[in-house]
């Protein structure tokens, strides 16, 4: 009888390492020069420091703006028609979805994205967002305004299923609303010797929202409850802060007949 498989087994043998060492030499060999070679040709960012707002606002869109004045890149989402026309009039790149489907976060291109922000007016959307994106942008570059009613909310949200809180614990969507009402604006503040933080205060009043800290290296800071930020000569702060008399509102219209023009 004869030997079984022959010379085919003995030649399948020795191929079969063989090939196992190329397959894990290839994907090791890849493995290793992906990220290197996909930065080097524009494709990944090492830091990425850009802004994904979930929900638009009049107050967010000028944030937004003024983010991208600095040179970083900036993406709204919002399923409200009006509101992502309102950006996309404001120079803002805007996407029409919801921000807990499908599209929004698998399709979206968050190349440049290293952080969400939920700012809708509802609670449990934004801590849905974030326990979404979490995965993709990681848990501690994902924050949410502060529920209404405190860390649990006053839809029933869960502290442990929330982002981090946005602009600390007392910044609601409702907060923002009540400034918007009020004619506040955003502001970019350039920090020196002799317009310092205390300064700065001076200026605006302690009602003065911090929304983003720029450092002279160019790193953004955005203030989140329980991380505070300390000012210093060279910071751009983005700010939003209570209107001073003799200046107009220059926060854009959510109307549906389309967004104001806002002052420079």
């Amino acid at each position: 009888m004869a030997e079984t498989g022959g010379a085919f087994a003995e030649e399948a043998a020795r191929l079969v390492p063989i090939a196992y060492t190329v397959i894990v030499g290839t994907v090791a060999f890849y493995g290793l020069l992906a990220s290197p070679l996909a930065r080097k040709l524009g494709l990944a960012v090492k830091n990425p420091q850009g802004i994904l707002f979930a929900g638009i606002r009049p107050w967010s869109i000028e944030a937004a703006r003024a983010l991208n004045r600095e040179g970083f890149r900036v993406l709204m989402v919002d399923s409200n028609y009006n509101a992502t026309r309102a950006a996309r009039m404001a120079g803002i790149p805007a996407v029409n979805a919801n921000i807990l489907s499908d599209y929004a976060t698998e399709e979206i291109d968050l190349s440049g994205i290293g952080r969400l922000l939920a700012v809708t007016p509802n609670d449990n959307v934004n801590a849905m967002a974030c326990m979404a994106f979490s995965h993709s942008l990681g848990h501690s570059h994902v924050y949410q305004l502060a529920p209404a009613g405190g860390s649990e909310g006053s839809h029933g949200v869960s502290a442990e299923l929330i982002g981090r809180l946005l602009f600390g614990d007392k910044v609601s969507s409702e907060r923002l609303e009540k400034l918007e009402g009020s004619g506040a604006t955003i502001r970019k503040t350039k920090l020196s010797e002799t317009f310092d933080e205390t300064a700065f205060l001076e200026r605006h009043g302690a009602e003065a929202l911090i929304l983003f800290v720029i450092r002279e290296n160019g790193q953004l800071f955005v203030p989140v409850e329980g991380s505070p930020i300390s000012l210093r000569k060279g910071d751009a702060v983005i700010s939003f802060v209570p209107l001073e008399e003799g200046h107009a509102r220059t926060l854009p219209s959510s109307d549906p007949k389309g967004p104001k023009s806002p002052l420079p």
